[in-house]
């Protein structure tokens, strides 16, 4: 099964001079509707969907031949005529790929920061896998310039999120792969990430992966902090499974999220974090967390 990559679409070019530009005085300003070489839309890295095989991109393109392009590109121009993508790939790929001359592309003003800032706010509001927003975040900080604070708030969550996520984008390549493949939270992988070198990441993760049952979140800090586990015993669970032990523990760090926002401080790593003389205002946060949910 063939995999289509960045590599395989060509380089930028621009919008054709005597493409038409239909009145759409009804769209916002600056937006056009024109009709392009598909070869003419640069793609940035992260945002190549690079799954379809040669196949699907064929079934595309003869439907696009048949029945037309039910929807347009979607493209930032540059001040110089470029065009930059937003969503579309697959399409302009299936129109090279099938000998599709032209496809439309609706159009808007913008720079490749623009494009990177409506990938971000893409990303998150697709809920996309864990993993893929750790990739996001950290290509927007290493290889986009933006801050934490931009990307935050275009993520809609806390600059200590986005630094989890660029502590994960750092972790230990075996870490990094356990998180991606699923097999342990983006609460375990933060935890290991913030440990400071990947030697030691990878000995707390092998004692993870040797737990039976695998250890929840707090029983992982726990046994960072004693680095026993003979010694471990395990949260009293008043569950009846441990799925529901897991939503017990997710309510938890949600709540904590919430106390500490009233606050203006860093959220915690877990509930056990929180002193004592706090529990009365953690029921609270988590009484305003049940009530934003419902």
């Amino acid at each position: 099964m063939s995999k289509q990559t960045r590599g395989d679409q060509p380089n930028l070019g621009r919008a054709a001079p005597d493409s038409p530009q239909p009145d759409i005085d009804r769209g916002p300003p600056g937006v056009q509707l024109i009709r392009v070489d598909p070869r003419s839309i640069k793609w940035p890295d992260k945002r190549v969907r690079a799954g379809w095989n040669d196949s699907e991109l064929a079934g595309l393109a003869t439907s696009m031949r048949t029945v037309g392009q039910q929807e347009p590109v979607l493209a930032h121009i540059w001040p110089d005529g470029n065009l930059e993508g937003i969503g579309g790939y697959n399409r302009c790929l299936a129109a090279i790929q099938g000998g599709i001359a032209e496809v439309e592309c609706l159009t808007r003003p913008g720079s490749h920061r623009d494009t990177v800032r409506m990938n971000l706010a893409s990303d998150a509001k697709k809920d996309n896998d864990p993993w893929s927003l750790v990739e996001a975040a950290a290509h927007a900080y290493n290889d986009e310039g933006f801050s934490l604070d931009e990307i935050a708030d275009v993520m809609n969550h806390a600059p200590g999120w986005v630094q989890d996520c660029l502590a994960i984008a750092d972790s230990s390549p075996a870490v990094q792969q356990y998180f991606r493949d699923g097999i342990m939270t983006r609460g375990h992988a933060v935890l290991l990430a913030r440990v400071d070198d990947q030697e030691t990441q990878e000995h707390f993760l092998r004692l993870y992966l040797d737990s039976a049952p695998r250890w929840t979140v707090p029983q992982l800090e726990q046994a960072m902090r004693e680095d026993s586990p003979a010694n471990l015993e395990p949260h009293e669970c008043r569950c009846d499974d441990q799925d529901a032990h897991d939503d017990f523990h997710t309510l938890m760090l949600a709540a904590v999220r919430v106390l500490a926002k009233s606050r203006r401080e860093e959220p915690c790593s877990h509930y056990s974090l929180v002193p004592n003389d706090d529990l009365e205002a953690l029921q609270d946060a988590m009484e305003w967390w049940r009530l934003g949910m419902e």
